[in-house]
């Protein structure tokens, strides 16, 4: 959303530059033609004010489009396709709705490790670290339920060398279903952001669609492992 009124703000200035060198631009006076700078000049401000102070409830719409862009994405994918790209779709999802400089999505190595492994991330040099075990933040989170928001310094060693050249906080959801807990999907902002508890309200409630798709995509393969 921000990305979009700093464009949008970057064209308009353009626009009006593009109107101070024309020579021929179909206005009678002088004053006609600073009037319509002074204009553009205005709409590029208030898109440019946008950019970094965006209302709540354009934030809101926007998240709520792209929650539903998420849905229709993975739904045009079989079972178990939605299962494999379950980390990679949660992660780009994850990063347009929630202000992100850096996402994160870990999971189990399997259903019954209690190893987190980064499988997806915006940046390919997270992917492959693992998350401490019981003791950790990340992991705390993972395994009370909660979606929270706190320092990225209090991230375990290895990820928090990873991720602090992009920002200090971090916003966490579990990946879980009534059934099971698969992992966790964390952003990290640069300095926060204006609405967190929206951010927070997001991430859990991608992260749980998540849940239902890893957890769908594992009983088609049980099913079909059973068959054989």
């Amino acid at each position: 959303c921000r990305l979009f009124f700093a464009t949008v703000s970057a064209l308009i200035a353009l626009g009006a530059y593009w109107i101070t060198l024309a020579d021929n631009i179909g206005l009678v006076a002088i004053h006609e033609k600073f009037a319509v700078i002074s204009a553009v000049s205005d709409l590029s401000a208030i898109a440019l004010f946008f950019a970094f102070a965006t209302p709540r409830f354009l934030t809101q719409r926007w998240q709520r489009q792209e929650v539903t862009r998420y849905l229709f994405d993975t739904s045009n994918r079989e079972a178990e396709d939605r299962s494999v790209h379950a980390p990679d779709d949660l992660m780009r999802a994850a990063q347009r709705g929630a202000a992100a400089a850096a996402v994160f999505v870990a999971l189990r190595e399997d259903v019954n490790s209690p190893a987190l492994i980064i499988r997806a991330a915006s940046d390919p040099a997270l992917v492959g670290l693992v998350l401490r075990g019981p003791g950790g933040p990340l992991y705390t989170e993972f395994t009370s339920g909660n979606s929270q928001m706190f320092p990225a310094a209090s991230l375990d060693a290895a990820v928090r060398d990873a991720v602090l050249p992009y920002g200090e906080t971090v916003l966490v959801a579990p990946i879980f279903t009534s059934v099971r807990r698969w992992g966790l999907v964390g952003v990290v902002q640069r300095r926060g952001s204006l609405f967190p508890g929206d951010d927070v309200r997001l991430l859990a409630q991608l992260a749980q669609y998540a849940g239902g798709i890893l957890d769908h995509g594992y009983l088609v393969t049980e099913a079909r492992e059973r068959e054989r």
